[in-house]
Parts: structure tokens; sequence; C-alpha cells
């Protein structure tokens, strides 16, 4: 507690260090690509960083070497550090993926679905390198995302199921995404429901992209209706995102209704603002309420 709770700090002072504490990891976590967690784990933090800068240099070997210098010290690589060096590897089109997919699979077999669901994505974006055959795209690709679902349904969580459906966007199958999406929110086999923004979010996606607007709008009031769903930065972003997605297919082909469209998008919009806007002040009363606490623990000790 006296290390924690520093003599010299004021509370105005603490209560200023909590609350940028929160705001860096929040915005840590929206910056980070898919699978790099904002981690404590020092060791692990600065791996993540040189995985990340050997990305940016695209030196596939080195990232091998890093991965075997975990091994060569009897030490399981880290699974953050894995999978974020697979979607990496991805981007960057290595074929080393292949050696982590499989050191993965044997090291974490816990975790199989995860690894299985990089793969696909692999195999989805080799498929789309290929050709330019959006149908080829469309009927292989939805053919491997039912054969994953049959193998690992009982065990794909709301993270899964969310990541499954930005595969479907991918390949231009929008109904497949939004089915899986709303399997997602029925499944026993997630019951934290702190996902639902992320869900929210992919499935506006979706909806733009089918070009649905009624559904599209039921789905942005769902944001500040749904009790479970915590709003960020990020997810408001997503959605100014989308707005201008809309201008823009409408300049191309304009929609019915398409004015009064963006008149309740906006009024959407202000109410999620309204919320994202209660709940930081909320969080903030959180911080202070702990440390009040801590401080009046301090002088009991």
């Amino acid at each position: 507690i006296q290390e924690f709770m520093h003599k010299h700090y004021l509370t105005a002072q603490l209560e200023n260090k909590f609350l940028k504490a929160i705001s860096l990891r929040n915005k840590m976590r929206n910056s980070l690509p898919d699978y790099v967690p904002a981690v404590s784990d020092k060791r692990l933090a600065r791996s993540l960083e040189v995985l990340i800068d050997l990305l940016h240099q695209k030196k596939d070997a080195e990232i091998i070497v890093l991965i075997n210098d975990r091994l060569s010290q009897g030490l399981r690589p880290e699974f953050p550090l894995l999978m974020s060096a697979m979607v990496g590897l991805i981007k960057i089109k290595s074929p080393e993926i292949l050696i982590l997919y499989k050191l993965g699979c044997q090291l974490y077999t816990d975790m199989i679905v995860d690894f299985d669901l990089v793969w696909l994505k692999k195999t989805i974006y080799d498929l789309r390198a290929e050709n330019n055959n959006g149908l080829k795209l469309f009927d292989t690709g939805s053919a491997l995302i039912g054969d994953f679902k049959l193998k690992h349904g009982d065990k794909m969580t709301h993270s899964h199921f969310n990541d499954l459906a930005n595969i479907c966007i991918d390949i231009f199958n929008y109904d497949l995404a939004i089915e899986l999406l709303q399997e997602s929110r029925a499944s026993s086999a997630e019951v934290e429901k702190r996902n639902n923004l992320n869900i929210y979010i992919t499935l506006l996606k979706a909806l733009a992209r089918k070009k649905d607007l009624p559904n599209y709008l039921h789905v942005m009031k769902l944001f500040y209706t749904d009790d479970d769903v915590k709003l960020s930065t990020f997810g408001i972003k997503r959605l100014k995102t989308g707005r201008q997605y809309f201008i823009k297919k409408n300049a191309e082909e304009p929609f019915e209704n398409f004015e009064e469209f963006l008149n309740q998008f906006d009024i959407h919009h202000e109410k999620i603002k309204e919320k994202y806007t209660t709940q930081r002040e909320e969080a903030q009363e959180s911080c202070r309420n702990a440390i009040e606490f801590f401080e009046e623990w301090n002088k009991e000790t």
C-alpha cells in the first residue's frame, strides 16, 4: 500500500494518474493489430514490440528465430506472441506461417480453434490473391467456413463467431455473416457479454455491405439500449466511418429515402455518444472511489 499510495501524491494527482492510465490502456487496445493485447508482462510486451518491428521490415526468418529463442530456453512461446506472429505473417505473405501453425497446435492443444481460425484466414487470403472470380471466392470460402463451424461449432466463443463473420464479409457472403452473429448472441458457449460491442460493429459492417438501411438503424439502437454494451471511442469512430460509407455509396447509386436515413442515423449517433459520456463519467467516479478507499486504508495502516 505504501508503494501504491506514495505520500507525495495528492488525491487530485492520483485521480489524474488513474484516468490517464485508463485512457492509455484503451488507446493501446484500439491501436494494436489483431491478437496483440495490452499486456503487463514486460518480457512479452518487449517481444511483441520486436515482433511488430520485424513485421514492418518483413523479416519472417527473424520472427521464427524470435519464437525459437523461447523454445531453446525451455519455455513455451506465449499464446499472444504466436497468434500475433501468425496474423502478421499472413499479411506479409510468408510461407513460414506453416511452422508456427503446427507449433501452436502442438503447444496449445486446448486452443486449436484459434489456430485453425487464423489458418482459415490465410486460406481465404490466398484464395482472394489467386483469382478475381467473386463467385468462386463466395462458394469456396462459404464451404470452408461451413467445414470450420462443423468442426469447432461447440467450442466457439463470441470472438470466434465475430472473426468468422468478418471472414464471411471478406468473401461477400453477408447473409452468412449475419446468421453467424445472430447465432453468437444466442450461443450458450459464451456467457460473457463484454464482446457485444464487437458483435454489433461487425453486424453493422455486414448490413452496410448488404445495403440494408432499416436493419442498420435497428442495430445502431442496440448500442445504447443494450446494457451489456460497453462503448469505446473506437466503436464511435467506426460509426462515423459507416456514415461516410453510406454517403459514398449513395453518390454512386442513390438509396430510397436517404435523407431520412441520415437523419435517423444522426439521432441514434447522438444517443450513443450520450451513453458513452455517461459510462465514462461512471468510470471516473469508480476511480475516485477507489482512490478514496486506498487513502483511508493507508491512514489505518
